[in-house]
Parts: structure tokens; sequence; C-alpha cells
């Protein structure tokens, strides 16, 4: 579990700085819409002892500050149905949990492309409270605790599939009959499918290998008729002789 956990705070954290070179730097962002929300339902694990599992929603209103990066909120809820636990040779059922997360967050795509796998990470406050004991008397104590969220995942278009671990610091401690206590861990593996409202791309993709058609050549210049009787005049390309011209023409002809 450490390791898992290790890998994805490394991800979130390093993969922004390997992946910079080539990326546009403009504020806001140049070629999407400003202001964008992920919103949709996500599936809770509890990877403690106990487990849980469970569901819940989320809400990330976010600003496109570069093309490649995404800074916001997000806002999450879930409830989580523990499991049980040995306390001194008899199974304990904790009943369930209701989670409720408000982070800042910051987003790396490292594409422009329909499909952007990205890294994200978060952190803020989490509030955790139970919602009822177990059947031999076991309940949950409510509290507030900061929180750090690293997030993996991928968007489809107007669509994202992702996996975010919500580490919270400081355990939760569960009353069990007359007195007794038990320390579990307030973690937690959300993964969630939303969708996108706004944030769309506002300018065409280049298309590589694209050649752009040749200039239309320019049309032949008319030529200026001279003044006087003897003018000829251009019409549509043709050289065409005036009417004096033509009978000098004759004339010359007739006399040789």
């Amino acid at each position: 579990m450490q390791r898992l956990l290790t890998a994805l705070l490394a991800v979130a954290i390093l993969a922004p700085a390997t992946a910079f070179a080539g990326i546009s730097t403009k504020i806001p962002a140049e070629n999407y819409q400003l202001f964008r929300t992920e919103s949709g339902v996500t599936g809770a694990f509890g990877l403690g002892n106990p487990g849980a599992y469970g569901f819940g929603a989320i809400a990330e209103p976010k600003v496109n500050l570069m093309d490649n990066l995404a800074v916001g909120l997000r806002m999450e809820a879930a409830v989580l149905f523990m499991g049980s636990f040995d306390d001194g040779g008899n199974s304990v059922s904790v009943g369930m949990r209701l989670n409720a997360a408000g982070y800042l967050k910051g987003e790396w795509f490292f594409t422009t492309s329909k499909v952007r796998p990205f890294v994200g990470f978060g952190f803020g406050a989490m509030t955790s409270a139970g919602l009822g004991g177990g059947t031999s008397g076991a309940s949950i104590d409510a509290g507030r605790t900061f929180a750090i969220a690293p997030q993996l995942g991928i968007n489809l278009g107007g669509f994202r599939i992702a996996a975010t671990y919500h580490l919270v610091f400081g355990k939760a401690l569960v009353t069990i009959g007359a007195g007794s206590t038990q320390e579990i861990s307030r973690d937690y593996l959300a993964i969630e499918l939303t969708g996108r409202f706004g944030g769309k791309r506002t300018k065409a993709r280049a298309t590589p290998g694209a050649v752009e058609p040749p200039a239309a050549a320019p049309a032949p210049a008319l030529e200026e008729a001279p003044a006087g009787p003897e003018a000829e005049t251009t019409r549509s390309g043709k050289r065409v002789v005036a009417p004096s011209s033509r009978v000098a023409s004759m004339a010359r002809t007739t006399t040789v």
C-alpha cells in the first residue's frame, strides 16, 4: 500500500516537470475555453482494516490557466459501508461512515488532443462522521483533518475516468461496547466517472503534414490605351484597333 501511494505521489509531482518542454505557457489558456467543470459519480473503497466500500459524487470547477494546466476546487462526498475487524476474538461490525472533502486542486494534461491523460493533486480538509453503529454497538467518531489527494486519469472527449487516493492524516476512533476503542484508517480510493461542462477547445488542431493550397495567380493587368484618335484599347485581353486606325491601314494597303 505504501509503495502504491509513493508511486502516485511521485507521478503527480514529477510528471509535469518532465513534460514541460514545447508546451504553450500563455496565461490564460490559448486554445481552450477559460472555465470548465467536471462532475459525476464515484465508487469508494477503503483499503485499510477494516475494509470498506461505497459510492459518492464529485464536482470540480476549474480554470484553464494554460493549455496543459487547470487549477480550481474539488468537492466530494462519499458514503462507505464499513467491514468488520477482530476485537479479542470477536468480529466487530463498524457500520457506515460519511466523508466530505473540500480541496484546492491542480491538473496537468500531457496532450492537447481529444484523448488527454493527466495527473492531478489536491489538498485540503476532510470531514468524517459515523452514520450508525454496527450490531455489536460500535460507532465511529466525527472529526475534520488535513488530507492530500494524488490523482491519475484520462479524458476521453467530454468524459473522464480517473482514480484518486485520499490520504487522510489522523485515524478515526471506533468505540466498541462499554468504553473499548480501536483506531482505523480514514484513507480511501475513489474511482470516478465524470462529464465535462465548458473548457472546450476553441481553435482547430493543425493536421500534421497538411499542405497549404497554392495562392491564386494574379489577373493580367489591362494595358492603358494611348490618348488621341489613333487610340488602341484592350478588352478582355484582346487588342482592338480604333476605326480611324483601320481606315488608315486600308488606305496604305490600297496605295501599295
